[in-house]
């Protein structure tokens, strides 16, 4: 049963090393429900206004995930889902701080009123 991120991100594992598709094939997904996403997001921001949705955008970024964590398997298929999990989390931990940075710099920098941020 799925209680929390951590649940879903092994599960997630779980389907990936169940998943016969290859590597390319796992690329392919990916470029796809970005796709999807990019028309969610462009829909939000008014430029495909016209355009109704069978899934929510909460729906679309879960996709987006799930197609990253099955190339993430594909890539390393000697990798154990635990060791797998373990570098995602890791590395996701070190990439939200570094956002975190950015985006404070760039916050910083909009309130001083600096042109192009």
């Amino acid at each position: 049963m799925i209680h929390d991120m951590n649940d879903a991100i092994n599960y997630a594992f779980d389907v990936a090393n169940e998943d016969p598709i290859p590597l390319m094939g796992q690329f392919a997904c990916l470029t796809a429900e970005v796709g999807e996403l990019a028309e969610q997001v462009n829909s939000a921001a008014g430029y495909l206004s016209h355009k109704k949705f069978d899934e929510p955008l909460a729906g679309e970024v879960a996709d987006v995930i799930l197609a990253a964590i099955g190339v993430y398997t594909k890539a390393y298929p000697e990798a154990t889902k635990e060791e797998l999990a373990k570098s995602l989390r890791a590395n996701i931990l070190t990439k939200s701080t570094k956002w975190h940075q950015i985006a404070l710099s760039q916050r910083r920098k909009r309130d001083k009123g600096i042109p192009g941020s």
